[in-house]
């Protein structure tokens, strides 16, 4: 199998970024998990997720639209597939490891919507320093109503982390208790 992904891994490197680019304009929804995609997503590359998930395109990270695949795949494809399961959140300490593998060499060069594709990487972090990196670089984005948007996504996240030092949203998906203060958050936002 990985001889056959190492042959193919221009061409399936490709497809990602084809579908990716092709998707520009929704990537904000492709962020938020809009459901329309998922059937899409998994019946089109099954066999790249479970690979992803196998370790054996971690080598695609040697170029940058590469990179910008595994990133995608990690942070979008994978999530769709756990899409109402425990495992929502299972790599995205992971695509962290794989985005800072590269961010120095990559970053600078990336357009606008590979950068919000890192950007949401940190966004959905539970830890406050990495909103605090998604808030620094969405900042050097242009604003337009989406990036306001976001950015006031990135704030409210910033206020939720400092206030529960986690997401009690995802306390059902993560088998966390909720503490009394959590739970009456849960019912305001519901």
């Amino acid at each position: 199998m990985t001889k056959d992904l190492d042959r193919d891994m221009d061409k399936n490197i490709d497809i990602i970024y084809n579908y990716f680019c092709n998707n520009h304009n929704n990537v904000f929804q492709l962020i938020e998990g809009d459901i329309k995609y998922k059937d899409t997503i998994l019946y089109s590359f099954s066999d790249i997720i479970d690979n992803c998930e196998l370790g054996y395109i971690n080598n695609w990270i040697i170029t940058q639209k590469g990179y910008i695949c595994v990133i995608f795949i990690m942070s979008i494809f994978i999530k769709y597939k756990y899409l109402f399961n425990k495992e929502k959140y299972l790599y995205d300490e992971k695509t962290l490891y794989f985005i800072e593998m590269g961010i120095s060499d990559y970053y600078k060069k990336l357009n606008v919507y590979e950068k919000i594709l890192i950007i949401n990487v940190y966004a959905n972090s539970e830890n406050l320093r990495n909103q605090f990196i998604a808030k620094k670089l969405l900042s050097k984005i242009n604003k337009t109503p989406d990036i306001i948007k976001y950015a006031h996504k990135i704030n409210k996240n910033i206020i939720i982390l400092q206030k529960y030092n986690r997401f009690p949203i995802r306390n059902n998906y993560l088998d966390r208790a909720s503490s009394l203060d959590e739970i009456d958050y849960l019912d305001s936002i519901c």
